[in-house]
């Protein structure tokens, strides 16, 4: 089975030494599994942001919006690598975990978002 593995955004954002000791890389990654034609939108919360956000920082994890599309069989999948519980709109992540949804109808779900600087957010799945 020959399953093709394809990078399309990578968004990596380093504090500087002299800010923080903290070190995070944050990836926003879509990843084309071709068996499957499916694309799993992937959020990393790496650990050390909520030490960011206690600090004032914005982490830099994702924009107000993430668009998925049913069309392309889009799956957003949130791991969370931090030591602290997050919310990513309507989605409860413990620290440590991680949450796969396949979304089967379009629709707009806007919420609270733990990991953003103006706390709100919009998954918005487009047919």
């Amino acid at each position: 089975m020959r399953i093709l593995l394809s990078i399309s955004v990578v968004i990596s954002i380093f504090v500087s030494a002299c800010q923080s000791n903290i070190l995070p890389q944050n990836t926003i990654d879509t990843i084309d599994i071709e068996d499957t034609s499916s694309r799993e939108i992937r959020i990393i919360i790496p650990p050390g942001t909520d030490e960011l956000l206690r600090d004032g920082k914005d982490p830099g994890l994702v924009s107000d919006y993430i668009l998925l599309k049913l069309g392309e069989q889009d799956i957003l999948v949130i791991e969370n690598q931090d030591t602290s519980s997050h919310v990513i709109g309507p989605f409860f992540i413990n620290a440590g975990e991680s949450i796969r949804q396949v979304f089967t109808a379009p629709g707009i779900y806007e919420g609270t978002c733990s990991i953003h600087e103006n706390a709100q957010i919009r998954i918005i799945v487009e047919e």
